[in-house]
This record gives C-alpha cells, structure tokens and sequence, in this order.
C-alpha cells in the first residue's frame, strides 16, 4: 500500500521561493513586481505560465528562443534561493511519521524537474523517508497524463486500488484517476477558485493540511 503525493502546494509549501525568483526576474527586466496572491493560484500551471502572468506576457508572441531564455534564468536565480523557505504544511511530518510506522510506502509524484524536486526534498529533510520520487523529466508526459503515478505504481510494485494521490491541482486528481488510485484533493493548497476546485472529480476533499492525517487514518489505519 502507499500515499502518494505531489510536491508543491500538497507536501511542501515552495510558493515564497519560487515567487522570489520570479520577483528577482521581474526586476532584472526592470518589470514590476508579480502579484503574490495571483501568482500563487498559478504556481500549479508551472514555469510559462506564471512567467507570462508575472511578465505581462503573451506565449503566442514569445520565441522559443525568447521563452527558453525566461525559464533558464528563472530556473537559475530559484537555485540560487537555495530553497530555504520551503517548509512541510502543518501536519505532513506527524502524517509522514505515521504513515512509516504503519509500514506504508511513500512516493512524490511532481511535475518538477529531478534537478530541483530532490534539494527541496533536502531542504525539508524528507529525503529518508521518500520510498519513491518521480519527476516530469522521467516521463514522456507529465501531469495529468497518468505516465507520473504509473511510473511510481511499478516502481513501487503496489497495486492501483492500493494507493492514494493527493495533490492540490486538478491535474493531480486526473492523472490519479487515470492511473486508477483513489484521489484526494488538497484544497489548502495552491488554488485559485475554491468552488471550481469542490468540482473536481476527486474521491477525497481536504480543507486543511492537518484533515490529512485523519483521513489516512480512517483509510489505511
């Protein structure tokens, strides 16, 4: 049996440093600064998105040139955060706990990149307790296609209807549903429009982070 568990805005609150290098881009092209709220709802949508959002952009009239140039140097100045204020949500390291003493496996199932999931992982020192990590770069395609949870499935050798996704994106709940696990949607996560988010096709709702523990409580325990 296991849990699995997208990155940002699910297991790890990431938002503060990767808003800081948008802000830092923004100020090295003399732009003004990104709208915290606005692009925390987008974080899920990944780097082009809240590079057009923080920029004033349009992507049709980028270059790809233009865009991969954007992306390097944002992915340059994120590094340079070291990620030092990346931090569990309250309650994951009791739930992470629990769910190890219980002999359950743990996957991180993210569209990040390998290259930054495992120093955010470090930084929150959850690097031992991680039974599995996927990332996009390991996957012809990302979330939502089900390539991610299919990948962690077989690695972990655990069945389907054994395992449970959670993730604050809808594209979370799909790639789970594909992939045949149960689905928890995390609704104190990185979303925008709450009552679009309660649509969803999700098995699962959680308000709070700390609502996580119970529910895999009442799931596996």
């Amino acid at each position: 049996m296991a849990i699995f568990f997208d990155l940002d805005g699910t297991l790890v609150d990431t938002c503060d440093d990767i808003i800081l290098a948008i802000n830092n881009l923004c100020l090295e092209l003399n732009k003004p600064l990104a709208d915290y709220k606005l692009l925390k709802a987008h974080i899920s949508f990944g780097i082009e998105k809240i590079l057009t959002i923080a920029l004033n952009l349009n992507i049709t009239d980028l270059s790809v040139e233009k865009l991969t140039k954007l992306k390097n140097r944002f992915r340059e100045l994120y590094k340079q955060s070291k990620f030092q204020s990346s931090k569990l949500f309250p309650g994951l390291k009791l739930l992470i706990t629990k769910i190890k003493q219980n002999n359950l496996k743990i996957a991180v199932v993210t569209n990040k990149t390998l290259e930054f999931a495992v120093p955010v992982l470090e930084q929150v020192q959850l690097t031992a307790h991680i039974d599995c990590l996927v990332t996009s770069d390991m996957v012809p395609k990302p979330k939502p296609a089900p390539d991610l949870v299919l990948l962690a499935i077989n690695k972990l050798q655990v069945k389907p209807k054994d395992c449970v996704f959670i993730g604050d994106a809808e594209q979370d709940i799909v790639a789970g549903n594909l992939a045949g696990v149960r689905t928890v949607a995390a609704l104190f996560g990185y979303i925008g429009d709450l009552q679009l988010a309660l649509n969803w096709p999700a098995n699962y709702f959680v308000k709070k982070s700390t609502d996580l523990l119970p529910l895999i409580n009442k799931l596996y325990f």
